[in-house]
């Protein structure tokens, strides 16, 4: 499964290498109720004997390695930083969690997770949970999580793919979307609406054709009403 997810940009510059890991140390922080020891998490590095060389927190915070392996990476005049953690094996289990945040204005910040965990994702419940974490930590103005194969399903390539959980800048109400197994209402802490859909109840399988189908008929659903921001108009209001 993967989730990408578009936050505002910082054009203060005042985010910097360690408080990119601190809240990627907050997200790790939640997922300890899931048997992810924060002690098991190692800061991106360039080979994968380097990254498991170094942790990337503590029960403190993020490691001074892990801070400075960042600032190797992140020049103080780059217009886009970048923080990643793993843990685990890539391809056998294992979870990648990008943030890139950017300060130019022609790109939007982003957030992007490869889990392969299957525990952390084999129900809707632990799938909320983790979603609600990213909301309460980024403030995305859109955020996806579905299967990587989905891309080549979704109905509308200029917006964000339905899959199994769509989280959108828009309040909507569950009669707008019955086709959903939820709407659950969203507001981040700085004040904005949103809504979070889950297309199906059950972890999402992109071999059901019934999961696909409900995703796309929820696509439809929400364009017919004006309810489905496309990938520009998204990436215009995490410039401003």
């Amino acid at each position: 499964m993967y989730i990408t997810a578009v936050y505002p940009n910082d054009p203060s510059r005042e985010v910097d290498s360690r408080k990119q890991y601190e809240q990627l140390w907050t997200l790790a922080k939640t997922l300890t109720r899931f048997d992810m020891a924060i002690e098991d998490w190692h800061p991106s590095g360039p080979t994968p004997e380097s990254i498991l060389l170094n942790r990337a927190f503590d029960h403190d915070g993020p490691t001074v390695a892990a801070v400075a392996m960042a600032d190797q990476i992140n020049p103080p005049d780059q217009e886009i930083r970048s923080a990643s953690i793993s843990i685990g094996e890539e391809g056998r289990g294992g979870c990648l969690f990008h943030s890139s945040l950017s300060w130019d204005g022609l790109f939007p910040s982003t957030f992007d997770a490869d889990i392969q965990a299957t525990a952390l994702l084999d129900s809707s419940d632990k799938a909320i949970a983790l979603i609600d974490s990213i909301l309460s930590i980024w403030h995305p103005f859109a955020l996806t999580l579905q299967p990587f194969q989905y891309r080549n399903k979704q109905v509308f390539k200029d917006r964000r793919g339905m899959g199994w959980m769509l989280f959108l800048p828009v309040a909507i109400e569950p009669n707008q979307v019955p086709e959903a197994a939820h709407v659950l209402p969203r507001t981040t802490d700085d004040g904005r609406a949103g809504t979070l859909i889950v297309s199906v109840d059950e972890v999402f399988d992109i071999a059901n054709p019934d999961h696909v189908r409900i995703a796309n008929d929820i696509e439809i659903r929400l364009v017919d009403q004006d309810l489905y921001p496309t990938n520009m108009q998204i990436a215009a209001m995490a410039r401003r």
